[in-house]
C-alpha cells in the first residue's frame, strides 16, 4: 500500500507523513511549501517531497485583502483552486491512495478517482455546514460579522460526495457527519498525537494557581465564557492565561471584560509552550466547535488535567473526574463550577495531572495516531477491492 499526501500548507500533514513512511505507506507529499521551509519540520528523505511553492502566490496575495473583499471575490476559492488544479497533475504512478485535506483538493480527488485510487479527505473541524450554523450563531449571539465563502463551502461538500473516507480526529466531528447521513463505514476515526519528546513536564518557577488556554482567541474557541467564568470565581492568587493570536473584532468586543488576573501572550514555540503548560494547573479548553484540539493532548503530556466542553473532541481523551472535566458548551457556570473544584482541593489537581500525564503517555504520541490511522487506510483498501 502507497499513499499520497496532498496538502498546500503543512497543518500535521507532515506528522501523517512521517507515520506512513514509518509503515513503508508513503509515496509522497504533494505541497504548497517549498523544501527549504519543510525541512526543519520533518526528517523525510527529500526524494518523497513535492514542493510547488509557486502555486502559494495567489495565497499569499488574497490573504492580504480584508476579510469582505476577499469574500466578495470568492479570493480564498481561487487561491485554493490554483494549488489544487497543479496537484492534480502529480499524482505518482506508483500510490494507490489519494489523501487530500478538506476544502482544498476537489480536483485532486476527482483525478484521483479517475484513476481508480481510493481517495480520502482529512476533515479536522465538524462538517462544513455543522460549523457554518455553530460559528454563525455565535457572532450574532456577540454582534460581529460573520463572513462565510459560499463557494468554498460548496465545493467542501462536493468534496465528501467524491471522497471513499471521510478522516477525522473525533467522535464529535464523525457523528456530525451520521448526524447529516454519511455511512458510519465511511468514516476513519483516528485522534491526533502530540510529540511527548516536546511536550514533557519541567520544574515550575512559581506556585501561583493558573488556568491556561492556548489557541487562537476567538469566538469558535469560546473563549468569551471562559472569561465570564473567571468574573465569576473571583480567585485570589491565581491568574488566567491566554496563549495565541488574537482576533481583533472578538478583543474589540471582550474589552470590557478583561480583568485582573488575566494575561494575555502571543504566540509561542512548542518548548516555550511546554515550559508554560509546566508553569499552570490545568487547561481549559471551552470551544464551541474545535474537531479535536491538541492541545488537550500536548497539556496532558505536561502534566495538567483539561477541563473540556462537548464541542472539543475532548471525550475520545480525557476521561471526565480523573484526567479533567467535560462540561456544557457555552457554560460560564459551569466552567467556573469545575475550575473551582481544582483551585479549592490542589491536591485532587495534582493528583489529576499526574493521570493525564500517564495518560499521555500511554497513548503513544503520534505512533498510536498512526497505527490508527494506517491500519484504517489499509482495511478501507482491501474492503474496496473485495466489493470489486
Amino acid at each position: 500500500m502507497k499513499a499520497t499526501i496532498v496538502v498546500p500548507t503543512r497543518f500535521h500533514a507532515l506528522h501523517t507523513a512521517a507515520q506512513l513512511f514509518r509503515q513503508d505507506a508513503l509515496a509522497s507529499v504533494v505541497t504548497g511549501v517549498p523544501w527549504s521551509r519543510l525541512r526543519e519540520h520533518t526528517h523525510l528523505p527529500r526524494r518523497y517531497i513535492r514542493s510547488l511553492p509557486y502555486t502559494l502566490i495567489p495565497v499569499v496575495a488574497a490573504r492580504r485583502l480584508p476579510a469582505r473583499l476577499r469574500s466578495a471575490l470568492a479570493a480564498d476559492a481561487f487561491a485554493a483552486s490554483v494549488f489544487d488544479w497543479t496537484a492534480a497533475r502529480c499524482l505518482p504512478a506508483a500510490s494507490e491512495i489519494c489523501i487530500g485535506y478538506a476544502g482544498l483538493s476537489l480536483h485532486t480527488l476527482r483525478a484521483a478517482r479517475a484513476r481508480n485510487m481510493l481517495t480520502v479527505v482529512e476533515r479536522h473541524s465538524v462538517h462544513r455546514r455543522t460549523q457554518m450554523e455553530l460559528l454563525a450563531a455565535e457572532h450574532d449571539a456577540l454582534g460581529l460579522e460573520f463572513h462565510a465563502d459560499s463557494d468554498s463551502v460548496e465545493r467542501e461538500l462536493e468534496e465528501y460526495e467524491t471522497a471513499d473516507v471521510i478522516s477525522v480526529p473525533s467522535e464529535f466531528v464523525a457523528q456530525s457527519f451520521v448526524e447529516r447521513g454519511f455511512d458510519r463505514a465511511r468514516i476513519l476515526k483516528a485522534p491526533l498525537g502530540a510529540d511527548l519528546r516536546s511536550f514533557t513536564p519541567v520544574p515550575r518557577t512559581d506556585h501561583r494557581f493558573r488556568v491556561v488556554f492556548a489557541g487562537t482567541f476567538s469566538a469558535q474557541k469560546g473563549v468569551h465564557y471562559l472569561l465570564r467564568a473567571w468574573a465569576q470565581l473571583r480567585l485570589r492568587d491565581a491568574e488566567l492565561l491566554f496563549v495565541g493570536s488574537v482576533d481583533p473584532a472578538l478583543r474589540t468586543v471582550l474589552q470590557p471584560e478583561l480583568q485582573p488576573g488575566v494575561r494575555m501572550l502571543a504566540p509561542v514555540p512548542q518548548r516555550r509552550l511546554a515550559e508554560l503548560f509546566s508553569n499552570a494547573d490545568v487547561l481549559c479548553l471551552p470551544s464551541v466547535q474545535d474537531g479535536f484540539g491538541m492541545v488537550m493532548a500536548e497539556a496532558m503530556a505536561c502534566g495538567l488535567p483539561v477541563i473540556h466542553s462537548k464541542h472539543t473532541g475532548g471525550a475520545d481523551l480525557v476521561e471526565s473526574g480523573v484526567t479533567g472535566f467535560e462540561v456544557p458548551v457555552r457554560d460560564p457556570a459551569a466552567l467556573a463550577e469545575a475550575i473551582q473544584v481544582l483551585f479549592d482541593d490542589r491536591e485532587r489537581c495534582r493528583a489529576m495531572g499526574q493521570a493525564a500525564l500517564a495518560k499521555a503517555r500511554s497513548l503513544g504520541g503520534w505512533d498510536a495516531y498512526g497505527d490508527l490511522y494506517v491500519e484504517g487506510l489499509r482495511r478501507h483498501l482491501r474492503e474496496r477491492f473485495s466489493h470489486g
